[in-house]
Order: structure tokens, then C-alpha cells, then sequence
């Protein structure tokens, strides 16, 4: 994982230098993550809505097609819900909460009129915090849970510009392709994986012109 992520990260620098127009910008949003895959018994997973920051870089390679590189750092996570027989209906039983650092790495399609975007790419994740709580008390998690996640992700953005400069919104989806549990002898821990939706908003500015 530590190579692909350097490999990625030589071949943005690459195409940095061999492109011309490049902007930079910034964005936050709410991450509503939510586990997914195999439950345990009478159990049922629920989203638990986190939040996301970070910085992009985006290299064009014409007036349609870029890339995009957006570094950050998102609190994600969701909920595993158990029956209530009294109530009949389900209640929060854990909360697992998870902190990453990211790698998104997309390519963007524009509209010709620049301002309606479509992405789509990898997301890459390492772990910086991993715990689950429920109404007794918080646990580290780290050694049950895997640190390193590469997610699939699809987005849909609305650009607004503001003179050289512009203000985007954008709804991404994103399905984890890794299995978090760890393998254990005991396997007392299902194979799940992290999706959900992103809502983000940012501002990006053009630092250079593209090369003819």
C-alpha cells in the first residue's frame, strides 16, 4: 500500500511539471458513512455522520477532462443497532468511529459550459484513530480493525465561478473494497466494509495557465 501511494504521488508530480494549468483550493463537507457486508445476529448496521477537510490539486489536461489529487483528513464511521423487544424497533448498540488520512485520487469530466462535473476514482485510507463506544465506555480498536482502506468513488459537482476562481459543490458516493476486520482465530468479527455518501463544498483557484 506505502508503494502505491508513492507511485501515485511520483506520477502527480509528473504531471505537474509536464501540464501546464493547475488549481488549488480547499473543501469541507459531512461524511455519512455507514458499515456494510456480513452482520451479526439480530443486528443491523446505521449511518453516523462524521465530517471531512482537506486540500485539492487539480491538473488539466484540457478544458473537459483533469485530475484531481485531494489530500485530507475525514471522521467517519456508522452504527451497529440491535433489537429492542420492548419498543419493537431497533436502537444504537455501537458506535464505531474511524479518522482518516486520504488520498482521493479522481479524474473530473466537465460540461461545456464548466460548470456541471462528474468524478470518479480511488480513495485511499490510512487509519489514524479507530474506537467504538456504546453507553458504558470507549474502546481502541485499532488491533481488531484493518488501518489501511481503498474505497471506489463516484461523484456529481456543480461549479459556480467567482471571476478567475470558482465555488463548487459536490455529492460523492463511496463503497470500501477492503475487508476492515482483521482475520482472528476466533473470526468473532463479521467482514464489513465502509460506503456512504459525501456532501462537500470548495473554493479553487487557477496558480498557473496551461501550456500550448
Amino acid at each position: 500500500m506505502k508503494k502505491i501511494l508513492i507511485l501515485f504521488s511520483f506520477l502527480a508530480l509528473m504531471c505537474v511539471h509536464a501540464l501546464g494549468q493547475v488549481e488549488l483550493g480547499l473543501y469541507a463537507g459531512l461524511d455519512n458513512g455507514r458499515l456494510s457486508g456480513d452482520k451479526l445476529v439480530n443486528t443491523k448496521y446505521a449511518t453516523k455522520t462524521g465530517f471531512l477537510v482537506g486540500l485539492s490539486v487539480d491538473v488539466h489536461f484540457n478544458d473537459i477532462i483533469s485530475l484531481s489529487f485531494q489530500p485530507g483528513i475525514t471522521k467517519t464511521g456508522g452504527k451497529i443497532q440491535v433489537p429492542d423487544t420492548i419498543e419493537n424497533e431497533y436502537k444504537d448498540s455501537v458506535s464505531v468511529s474511524v479518522s482518516y488520512f486520504l488520498l482521493p485520487i479522481f479524474v473530473k469530466i466537465q460540461s461545456k459550459s464548466k460548470r456541471l462535473y462528474f468524478s470518479g476514482g480511488l480513495e485511499f485510507g490510512y487509519g489514524l484513530s479507530l474506537k467504538a463506544d456504546n453507553a458504558v465506555e470507549e474502546i481502541d480498536i485499532t488491533d481488531e480493525l484493518n488501518k489501511w482502506n481503498v474505497s471506489a468513488a463516484f461523484g456529481i459537482g456543480y461549479r459556480i465561478p467567482i471571476k478567475r476562481s470558482g465555488l463548487y459543490f459536490e455529492l460523492r458516493y463511496v463503497q470500501g473494497l477492503i475487508n476492515l476486520a482483521e482475520p482472528a482465530e476466533d473470526d468473532y468479527l463479521p467482514r464489513v466494509k465502509l460506503s456512504g455518501l459525501k456532501l462537500l463544498t470548495g473554493f479553487q483557484i487557477p496558480v498557473s495557465k496551461r501550456k500550448n
